[in-house]
């Protein structure tokens, strides 16, 4: 019987000890892990969007006596910053802004000859005051087929803008007459 009582002691002892190794060996790696992470210098990776500069033109004549030419390239020297970090590592995004430049003529006559860029946008739109007011990148522009069809005395453009910041797109109408006066307002606007 005594030594029954010994017997079961030691195996109270032995279970005892091996769950306070268990956790002091749990503790070690944590601690091993730790140090690790902070020894190691961060990484930090940097990618521009574009990462070249494209050139594009479109040059359209129209039915309804309406010529446009839009001429977009990449601004090489200014971009959007966006950062994520997780852990050690460091992403950095550079999204490039645009220089979309349009002209317009009517009957052979330029009615319209502007950038369509940040500061084109703050100065007819109240959407750069809801979401930071150098925080968009003017993705295309576009002739709005639709309104064309069903209206020959103007035409009607869409600028497709997005905030890499806020994640959000937006689709703004540039509506413009024959005699070059135009107008604008945000259609759309949609988390990606």
């Amino acid at each position: 019987m005594n030594k029954l009582i010994l017997l079961f002691l030691i195996m109270v002892l032995g279970i005892a000890s091996s769950c306070d190794s268990k956790k002091y060996k749990k503790d070690l790696l944590n601690q091993s892990v730790s140090r690790f992470k902070n020894s190691i210098t961060p990484i930090e990776t940097a990618s521009f969007i574009p990462q070249e500069n494209k050139i594009t033109v479109t040059d359209t004549i129209l039915s309804n006596h309406f010529k446009f030419k839009i001429m977009s390239s990449a601004n090489m020297d200014q971009a959007i910053l966006k950062q994520n970090t997780n852990n050690q590592l460091t992403k950095s995004l550079y999204y490039r802004k645009s220089i979309v430049k349009l002209q317009l003529y009517y009957k052979d006559e330029l009615i319209f000859d502007n950038d369509i860029d940040t500061a084109f946008l703050k100065n007819n739109t109240n959407i750069l005051t809801k979401i930071g007011k150098d925080d968009l990148i003017i993705r295309d522009l576009n002739l709005d087929q639709k309104t064309f069809i069903t209206n020959k005395k103007a035409i009607y453009f869409s600028i497709n803008a997005y905030n890499p910041n806020h994640e959000l797109d937006f689709r703004i109408n540039l509506h413009i007459d024959k005699t070059g006066k135009y107008t604008m307002h945000t259609t759309k606007s949609y988390p990606i």
